[in-house]
């Protein structure tokens, strides 16, 4: 028995495979569509809820910064370390007869170098010793 080119006992079982293959796949469908829906929703919860708690910690950083930039500012004002100087260090201003002026030849470095500078604080420094030791 032949119908349109293809004999009854031969193409039924590929008929048969092709359609449970096909209704495996809608049913695979069926099945994955919605998990892929819920796992999508718990992902962007659980992102959400990372990313709040991240602008809650970026917050309250930026207030520890503002309040340290106060504290920092309170701290090295003029006044508070002109009195640490005074009360811990035992420092003073210095008289008129305690500042030296210190000649500079056309030969030296500018004062603005290094060494211009590391000659003008080794002139001060001698003559603060000298002073201090006749004292």
């Amino acid at each position: 028995m032949r119908k349109q080119g293809y004999s009854v006992g031969s193409g039924a079982p590929i008929v048969r495979i092709r359609l449970m293959v096909t209704g495996l796949i809608v049913l695979v469908t069926i099945i994955a569509c919605p998990l892929v829906i819920v796992w999508k929703q718990a992902y962007i919860a659980s992102t959400s809820m990372r990313i709040e708690a991240m602008t809650d910690t970026v917050s309250a950083m930026n207030r520890t910064i503002a309040s340290l930039r106060v504290v920092g500012e309170r701290l090295s004002g003029n006044e508070r370390i002109e009195a640490f100087a005074r009360t811990a260090l035992k420092l003073d201003y210095p008289g008129s007869d305690r500042i030296a002026i210190v000649p500079c030849d056309e030969e030296q470095k500018p004062l603005n170098s290094a060494g211009g500078m590391r000659q003008l604080l080794a002139a001060v420094q001698e003559r603060t010793v000298s002073k201090g030791e006749g004292e």
